[in-house]
């Protein structure tokens, strides 16, 4: 996604109040008539949102199939609530009965080149909107207000609105190549982390991906867990992430397994008190039980984070997981500072190193050095060849991950030994 969309879109998505209008359903009943009607199809879907616009609001057609919506002064309820009407009366004027040709997904983060979309329920949204409705008419009647009438659907619908031109959500001219992902439709899978020190592997680090046949270019840490913008982007990734990983160490439990499972967060969700109050909910409610084998990885820590805000932050998390591993940057590996913090390991992120072997050896060896001085472990992330793995163990990294130690898995099942003499067969 352009720096554009970003800033344009970004601020709201995780509220809930930006929008993808899909019109998949129309393609697939239209069949083989799709490429003579699609013309007439847009220019009655186009003329169908500008009359439901309100100055300020706006709408871009992104896609064959797709568009972008976003009433600004709405609340996320109203908005939602007009999503759905709105995909509805398309619906019914296109084939004149009720069905779901038109779908609603709600924008809850835009990252780079991606917006994350998640299905948006229509009987949750009129409810919710009931809800705010009766809840705001109890607060009028209570407070002697005598200005509570029938709400007129007309109104409810957007109807009653100044039919002036909306304003374009201006895109730059790569908008072409916006992917939309559906939260639902992103799937997981486990690296293992080699333990070179006691040789198994026992813990398996939780990467979410999507289809190989996506264009997105989204930042990475090296574990290839994407690395957010902003801290509410942040916040939308790290909860899909964190009950996908609880849900599976469940699962693993019940059948007899007992792992660990490495779930990435971002510094931004543990350091920002409305996040972290937001994500401890989630923990709290899985129960000690249940996250008791769950190891955290930090991603995307600002280079220059003092130590005392670290001591801060940290034992908050440490207080829920198996063990903390912090994830730093090639050109920021300073150790020191994590020292008294309660992060078990610190680990140095390789793919996207611009270095020369020889430079790239130097640091890790600098990195291991320093992390025992320090009193902690060392992991690196990512390795991809024999002398890096060998060269790392020799300067006394405890950790390793990378496709060449053992390939990722769908479903990480039980522990298995992994010895340095296994690269070579």
């Amino acid at each position: 996604m352009s720096k554009d969309a970003i800033v344009k879109i970004g601020s709201v998505a995780s509220a809930g109040k930006v929008a993808v209008l899909g019109l998949e359903g129309i393609r697939s009943r239209l069949e083989d008539r799709w490429e003579g009607w699609s013309e007439k199809v847009h220019s009655y879907i186009n003329a169908l949102l500008e009359r439901e616009m309100k100055p300020g609001d706006c709408f871009q057609k992104i896609d064959q199939l797709s568009y972008l919506i976003l009433f600004r002064d709405l609340s996320v309820t109203d908005a939602q609530l007009k999503c759905v009407a709105i995909a509805e009366a398309a619906s019914r004027r296109l084939f004149g009965e009720d069905i779901e040709a038109v779908s609603v997904r709600v924008v809850v983060a835009a990252i780079d080149n991606a917006l994350l979309l998640q299905s948006l329920d229509p009987i949750a949204a009129v409810q919710a909107t009931l809800h705010n409705i009766g809840t705001e008419t109890v607060v009028r009647q209570k407070s002697g207000d005598a200005s509570v009438d029938k709400m007129d659907s007309n109104q409810c619908l957007g109807r009653k609105v100044a039919h002036r031109r909306p304003l374009k959500i201006s895109f730059s001219s790569d908008v072409e190549h916006i992917e939309m992902i559906a939260l639902d439709k992103i799937s997981f899978r486990y690296r293992p982390i080699w333990d070179s020190t006691r040789k198994v592997v026992l813990t398996y680090l939780c990467q979410p991906t999507v289809s190989p046949a996506t264009n997105i270019k989204t930042k990475t840490a090296a574990c290839g867990c994407w690395l957010a913008t902003n801290s509410e982007e942040a916040l939308v990734l790290d909860l899909y992430v964190v009950q996908e990983v609880v849900k599976r160490m469940e699962s693993l439990r019940l059948e007899g397994f007992r792992i660990v499972a490495a779930c990435p967060v971002h510094f931004a969700t543990i350091s920002h008190s409305g996040n972290w109050k937001e994500y401890r909910r989630v923990l709290d409610q899985a129960g000690r039980d249940r996250v008791r084998d769950i190891a955290f990885l930090i991603v995307g820590i600002e280079q220059g984070v003092p130590n005392v805000r670290l001591v801060q932050v940290i034992p908050k998390l440490s207080f829920y997981s198996k063990f903390v591993i912090a994830a730093l940057d090639y050109n920021e590996a300073v150790v020191s500072r994590f020292e008294r913090t309660g992060v078990h390991a610190v680990g140095m992120e390789l793919p996207g190193v611009v270095a020369s072997e020889r430079q790239l050896l130097a640091a890790i060896d600098t990195l291991a050095r320093e992390s025992e001085n320090a009193g902690l472990a060392c992991c690196i992330l990512g390795a991809k060849t024999k002398s890096t793995v060998v060269s790392a163990i020799a300067s006394g990294v405890r950790y390793l991950e990378g496709q060449l130690i053992a390939p990722p898995v769908a479903e990480p099942r039980h522990a298995f030994v992994r010895d340095i003499a296994d690269l070579y067969r």
